[in-house]
């Protein structure tokens, strides 16, 4: 663990003056992992006597921890006050970029395949401690299909030809895991879901060009529950599972 904290902060670049971390935030260290018990669905329990010295090992990184602090000390700010004053003092331009999807977001997601936090608009305020009244634009930012990574509903998946097209094309890999990325036809539905949430004010659409292969581009306008068209994106993921009879593509 500490080597490698050690060689991200020697080869990122990162300077202090310019970097600021939130003395609030908490910091996730690489033996997390190696804890005894599952930390997740698709984490391999860590058991027997090489799983215990890895454990240990890991662990004994921690005492060099002050070492690499002092490191880390001059990017270390009350992060409520330093964002308070860039609002309020001289202004400056302030831009916060989400690091998931909508549908991973823990309260508005597809739970239980969410992430542990807010990736929607609404994490500005709980993530930085901004007021609402001082958001102004919210770009949503989307492809021109829909991926996914690991299982969870997925209503506009191609397990097929098309799937495979996008996800070479698109070199769709987890960033963290570096698993294939399910794909398919853009789904509206879950799009206009996400406006629900998020209030965009506009859509930057991407990676347009990967669909350049294609002789028809379907995108998905409705879904079906029961076989009765419905309006909305579902929220139990038994709906998803079970009920949830058909996409209507266009």
């Amino acid at each position: 663990m500490a080597e490698n904290f050690q060689k991200s902060l020697d080869t990122s670049g990162v300077e202090p003056h310019i970097h600021y971390s939130n003395e609030r935030y908490h910091v996730t260290a690489h033996y997390r992992k190696k804890l005894p018990g599952k930390q997740g669905p698709q984490q391999e329990q860590v058991s027997g006597e090489n799983g215990t010295q890895n454990l240990l090992c890991n662990f004994s990184g921690v005492r060099q921890c002050p070492d690499y602090a002092e490191k880390v000390r001059p990017m270390v700010k009350d992060g409520v006050y330093f964002i308070h004053e860039a609002i309020h003092s001289t202004p400056k331009k302030i831009l916060v970029e989400g690091a998931n999807a909508a549908l991973l977001d823990i309260d508005f997601g597809t739970y239980p395949f969410v992430t542990s936090s807010n990736c929607t608009v609404g994490g500005v305020c709980t993530g930085l401690g901004i007021p609402p009244q001082s958001i102004g634009d919210v770009y949503g930012v989307v492809k021109a299909y829909t991926t996914r990574v690991g299982i969870g509903a997925f209503p506009t998946e191609q397990s097929n030809d098309i799937g495979d097209i996008l996800q070479t094309r698109g070199h769709e890999f987890g960033v963290t895991t570096g698993r294939r990325r399910r794909c398919g036809w853009l789904d509206l539905v879950l799009l206009r879901f996400a406006h629900m949430i998020n209030g965009f004010t506009a859509l930057a659409l991407t990676k347009l060009d990967i669909l350049d292969v294609f002789s028809e581009i379907k995108v998905g306008v409705s879904y079906k529950l029961d076989g009765v068209k419905i309006p909305h994106f579902p929220g139990k993921l038994s709906v998803h599972e079970s009920s949830l009879s058909s996409v209507e593509l266009n």
